[in-house]
């Protein structure tokens, strides 16, 4: 896998499919962090409504010295946290964790994308 990526280039990772696959584009920031737009392409082997693919899940916000690997699994391990998760007829993504505010339900549109911190995961 390519590290060294341009802003915008979206990576593929299917590495464990029967768990997730997913896009990742890496966004510009300032030089704290690493802030990854995520787009679900499956979940436990259910793949996404046809035509979503497109649509962002989440922004996700990274250590600046994670290696993309790095930030795959830790998006993989978020991921593997959700309890529910449907794509609505009306579009975008929406799903309950189970650990992280449980008792929320996130919700991920053209216009709204959730942002999800991992630097805390980080110690």
């Amino acid at each position: 896998m390519n590290q060294a990526t341009k802003f915008g280039k979206r990576i593929l990772f299917d590495d464990h499919p029967t768990r997730a696959v997913f896009d990742t584009e890496e966004l510009p920031t300032d030089d704290s962090y690493a802030l990854y737009r995520v787009y679900l392409r499956s979940w436990q082997r259910h793949s996404c409504r046809p035509g979503t693919e497109d649509t962002p899940m989440f922004d996700v916000i990274c250590p600046a010295r994670w290696c993309r690997w790095i930030v795959h699994v830790s998006i993989l391990n978020y991921l593997d946290g959700i309890g529910w998760l449907a794509w609505p007829v009306e579009g975008g993504v929406s799903w309950r964790h189970r650990t992280i505010d449980p008792y929320s339900v996130h919700y991920s549109t053209d216009t709204h994308i959730p942002v999800i911190d991992l630097r805390e995961s980080e110690e």
